[in-house]
């Protein structure tokens, strides 16, 4: 399958910030969304995502892109979402740790990911929480499943999202935090 080209869609870019660095989210859109659709849906992916956070994780910045357009500009709409939790860090918890939730679109067969760093999920016999698992993981896959989300694959496809969360350790995070 040839790659699809990255300007395809109007993308998202959301940055945040948790107690292990700093990391950016990039969500792209279904070719009809606007900026505000786009949005607004990510806000909620965002909010749910939270949910899985450690205390004081930071959404603070988002950047939107037009489709075919390479410049990503500083969206002064975007509110930040701050979790606040009595849930901390201890010291044997790994920088690195991720949550990635993935699917396919029906169009093309466009595979997408949506990766979470320094998430609370904490690993598990196989590596894996189903919607039946955690209430979190239910809930950001049945917002990204929902049919009137503006998120998509970067073919402007809709996806169908996996009823799953994979969990793991990025080895490059890893090595980083070595040094």
């Amino acid at each position: 399958m040839a790659p699809v080209p990255p300007l395809t869609t109007n993308r998202y870019k959301v940055t945040y910030t948790g107690p292990f660095g700093t990391h950016t989210m990039l969500f792209h859109g279904i070719s009809t969304s606007t900026q505000s659709e786009l949005r607004g849906d990510v806000t909620e992916v965002v909010n749910d995502l939270s949910g899985m956070t450690w205390n004081g994780t930071s959404f603070f910045k988002a950047e939107y892109a037009l489709a075919g357009s390479p410049l990503f500009f500083n969206d002064p709409d975007w509110t930040a979402v701050t979790r606040t939790s009595a849930t901390n860090p201890t010291a044997t918890d790994a920088p690195s740790h991720f949550v990635e939730f993935g699917g396919r679109t029906l169009i093309g067969g466009v595979r997408v990911k949506l990766y979470l760093f320094e998430s609370t999920l904490r690993d598990n016999a196989d590596m894996r929480y189903s919607v039946a698992d955690d209430a979190d993981v239910a809930a950001i896959v049945d917002t990204l499943n929902d049919e009137s989300t503006s998120i998509a694959a970067i073919n402007g496809n809709r996806a169908t999202w996996y009823n799953y969360a994979n969990v793991g350790q990025n080895d490059y995070l890893t090595h980083k935090a070595r040094r």
